[in-house]
């Protein structure tokens, strides 16, 4: 076999133009990657939001919103009382809202229940004089910005918040009979946040005269927190005796009770 003879000239041509070709097909692919995207955000009405949702283990809220701390302080209802500062502030985050409502069942909404409870805690809050912040205070509103699980942390983080709480609704559709409220800190959590759980834990089983054992989870809202932070599963909304209790505006008020006497004791207990 006879071997052609190198050729340096004929080398450095070929390739000069092995490199023109990779830079052309990179303009046209990165020209491409713009229009696509482009594209997309136009066919979704100029969504943030467009690869879809995030998925954070057991309960998962739309991700991608734009943040915007300018109206996270809440304005109370006209016939709330607002003592006179005690110095601490309480961040309340209703699970879910908006377009995202969380689990439903049987037509009853969790974004729903856990509003509810929530703006029931805000007033004994501010009646008493705690600051509040809300993640959100409405779920009919297409302005809210705050739905994303890394707003909510990052509006608590920024905002001096001395303890953060998150109300949600539970689910097990595999067992329906399983029911009961739970509170979880972070796995790994620090030794205030423990002391916070078991306080609130305490209070709310008082109040609602049942059981409220406290777990440790991989919640991102409970670990991605600077401050002591927890997270209510109210009880069960596929559970029909749990449902019920829900749609019920007195033992929301007692839901709601237990909660801020869990954090008034926490406070004057571990913080004053």
């Amino acid at each position: 076999m006879v071997r052609k003879k190198y050729n340096s000239a004929y080398a450095r041509k070929a390739l000069k133009l092995r490199r023109r070709r990779r830079a052309r097909l990179f303009m046209f692919g990165s020209l491409f990657s713009v229009i696509l995207v482009m594209i997309m955000t136009f066919a979704l009405g100029g969504s943030d939001n467009i690869f879809g949702e995030r998925n954070f283990g057991d309960y998962s809220q739309i991700s991608g919103s734009s943040i915007n701390f300018s109206s996270s302080s809440v304005e109370q209802s006209s016939d709330t009382q607002v003592a006179a500062s005690n110095g601490y502030t309480i961040c309340v985050d209703p699970g879910h809202g908006f377009d995202d409502p969380g689990t439903s069942y049987d037509g009853v909404l969790e974004s729903e229940i856990n509003l509810a409870v929530a703006l029931k805690l805000r007033d004994l809050l501010v009646q008493n004089g705690f600051e509040v912040i809300m993640t959100h205070e409405t779920n009919s509103s297409p302005d809210i910005s705050l739905l994303s699980l890394d707003s909510r942390c990052q509006l608590a983080n920024s905002s001096d918040v001395d303890l953060y709480i998150s109300l949600h609704c539970n689910s097990y559709e595999d067992d329906e009979s399983v029911s009961g409220i739970r509170l979880y800190h972070y796995t790994h959590a620090s030794e205030a946040s423990i002391q916070y759980a078991e306080t609130v834990a305490a209070a709310i089983a008082s109040e609602l005269d049942a059981t409220c054992p406290v777990f440790g989870e991989n919640y991102q809202v409970t670990r991605e927190v600077s401050m002591p932070s927890i997270l209510v599963e109210m009880g069960f909304i596929t559970n029909e005796g749990d449902r019920t209790l829900f749609q019920d505006e007195a033992w929301q008020e007692k839901m709601a009770a237990g909660a801020f006497n869990g954090i008034k004791s926490y406070c004057e207990t571990y913080i004053g």
